[in-house]
């Protein structure tokens, strides 16, 4: 039947496609796709086509807040936020968060420490990271890490302060891929003369960028 009378103006449609006006014409048929593709706009004018899907509706950011992780010391309000509290001239207090890799990304661009600035000082911080493939039961647990070493602890106005944890501390891991397991671990070393932080690090959470 032709479209002028309500018609599709074929006698056959592609299976499992997607049908596209075509003004006047006859009605057009995408392909099928493939299992996990979306369909997709090629801009105005262009018919559009089945593509895989653009990081599964995620920027790939993901934040772990300081209650949702594993936390040797006391949890504390800090202003009117939850934190980690790693209290002063005190060692061997460590905080672990843990994140699932998004859709679409395989590696790790970078990790942020976010917290309440209390002190001008220097915090002495050592890093461990771990990576869990929880495609095979019974694999491996693979880790990286970074000897302790100082970070610049803010100001003393009790504002938000924020740490990016060197590289180094995870691009050991490897093989990251959808659904698999990121953990950092946070270790203050408050006892060390290293560390002029003359105050509780009180941590807010931790934010992996995946890519």
């Amino acid at each position: 039947i032709p479209v002028a009378d309500g018609g599709t103006g074929v006698s056959t449609l592609g299976d499992a496609g997607v049908l596209i006006g075509n003004g006047t014409g006859a009605v057009q048929v995408t392909g099928a796709g493939t299992s996990g593709q979306v369909l997709t706009s090629n801009g105005a004018g262009v018919d559009p086509t089945f593509q895989a899907a653009a990081g599964g509706g995620t920027d790939g950011v993901v934040f772990i807040g300081a209650a949702e992780g594993v936390f040797s010391g006391s949890f504390i309000f800090a202003g009117t936020m939850g934190a980690a509290s790693f209290v002063n001239n005190t060692s061997g207090v460590m905080w672990q968060g843990t994140a699932r890799v998004p859709s679409g990304k395989t590696s790790i661009s970078s990790i942020k420490l976010y917290f309440r600035s209390e002190s001008t000082g220097n915090v002495y911080l050592a890093f461990e990271s771990a990576h869990s493939n929880t495609d095979t039961a019974g694999s491996s647990l693979e880790t990286d890490s970074l000897a302790a070493a100082t970070y610049t602890g803010g100001s003393s106005s009790s504002t938000l302060g924020i740490i990016t944890v060197p590289s180094t501390a995870y691009d050991g891991l490897t093989n990251i891929d959808v659904d698999d397991l990121i953990a950092l671990r946070v270790e203050r070393t408050g006892a060390n003369a290293s560390d002029t932080y003359e105050a509780n690090f009180n941590l807010y959470g931790i934010e992996i960028t995946f890519a």
